[in-house]
């Protein structure tokens, strides 16, 4: 390989790091659209499975669960005294 006012081959090696720097530098912005696109196309995927087996069971997550982030108090079942 020849190239310009340089060692043979220096020109295609730059081009190269610079493809692998342009690739390096888009590759979280890339990565962050295909989680996107991927949490969306699942989501859209299971409601209808979802919805089918909820709605017998009468089960719905509760605003309980998205308000009280202490685990331990979801889990707690109350006694027989109904506390």
């Amino acid at each position: 390989m020849l190239s310009v006012g340089g060692k043979p081959g220096q020109s295609s090696r730059q081009g190269l790091d610079q493809a692998l720097a342009e690739s390096v530098e888009s590759f979280p912005s890339n990565l962050a659209k295909s989680r996107d696109m991927f949490l969306g196309i699942l989501g859209r995927d299971l409601r209808g499975p979802l919805s089918a087996i909820s709605v017998p069971t009468g089960f719905s997550p509760s605003p309980a669960w998205t308000r009280r982030p202490d685990k331990r108090q979801l889990l707690a079942c109350p006694g027989p005294s109904g506390r």
